[in-house]
């Protein structure tokens, strides 16, 4: 939950727009103990802060969402997001579905999922390649 005059938001990270309640984007806050901006970098301060309904916004590069209460949960970085061939993906999403499809069909003990881009061979731009790793349980 927001501290109090605190005034966060989620907005979509490429438009702006400000999302409702359980959809994941970028969080944004307001207050008067936000920093005004970087020190002799204006376009840095610029492109690290967002105007919405008049009020300027620190984005946080945090993807989170709130729920129906006011409570916020972080689920990423918005800076470790893949661009698969013009895609956006975000590696705790490939990593949560490794685990996921791991406990569902092998069921082989600890698991350690590691998700990063590489430059693409195919498209010649920068896209996204997966690898899992498995600890498997020798007393399994």
């Amino acid at each position: 939950m927001p501290y109090i005059g605190v005034d966060a938001r989620v907005i979509d990270p490429d438009t702006g727009q400000v999302l409702g309640t359980g959809q994941t984007g970028e969080i944004v806050v307001n207050g008067p103990q936000v920093f005004q901006g970087y020190w002799g970098r204006p376009q840095d301060t610029e492109a690290a802060f967002i105007l919405i309904e008049g009020k300027r916004f620190f984005r946080t590069g945090d993807l989170g969402q709130f729920d129906d209460q006011g409570y916020y949960t972080m689920v990423d970085r918005l800076k470790r997001m893949i661009n698969a061939s013009g895609l956006k993906v975000w590696p705790a999403e490939v990593e949560n579905m490794l685990f996921a499809a791991d406990m569902k069909f092998n069921r082989m003990g600890a698991i350690i999922a590691h998700v990063w881009g590489i430059p693409g061979v195919h498209t010649g731009s920068f896209w996204g390649d997966f690898s899992r790793s498995v600890a498997r349980d020798s007393s399994a």
